[in-house]
């Protein structure tokens, strides 16, 4: 009954095919992938010292995603799902959120005819649209 949380990590490919090979054993429903975005990650040398610390990466999760579709073989709507449906089902805010529908928090990410990020709607407001950022982070400027 509960759930196998997957992280994005550094290496998207990777996450996905470590993902992709649980679908065997578990429902897909049963999956989540998050990510650690703008979180601190540790910067290891070649004998697995920390010599400092960075922060994840935003991307991971959308190459996560593809390549869960590209290189796994998922549809789109089975890969989206254990990033948005699923997770909002095992934390039991679904369907306020994981959903798109009336009375949802879902936000809106449309990608163009090559699978790139095109247009961004987060918390009702238009974030990007065709490719041109219009909302920065509160300590970056245009």
């Amino acid at each position: 009954g509960g759930y196998l949380d997957f992280t994005s990590g550094r290496d998207p490919k990777e996450a996905a095919a470590t993902l992709a090979g649980y679908l065997t054993e578990t429902s897909l429903s049963q999956i989540t992938l998050s990510s650690d975005a703008n979180g601190s990650q540790p910067v290891w040398n070649e004998k697995k010292e920390i010599i400092g610390i960075t922060a994840a990466k935003m991307d991971t999760l959308y190459q996560t995603i593809m390549a869960l579709t590209v290189e796994q073989g998922l549809s789109f709507a089975d890969a989206l799902s254990v990033a948005t449906s699923n997770v909002a089902h095992a934390l039991k805010l679904y369907p306020q959120k994981g959903a798109i529908a009336v009375g949802s928090d879902g936000d809106v990410v449309i990608l163009d005819e090559h699978n790139q990020i095109d247009t961004v709607i987060a918390k009702g407001q238009l974030m990007m649209l065709h490719k041109e950022l219009l909302v920065k982070g509160l300590f970056e400027s245009f």
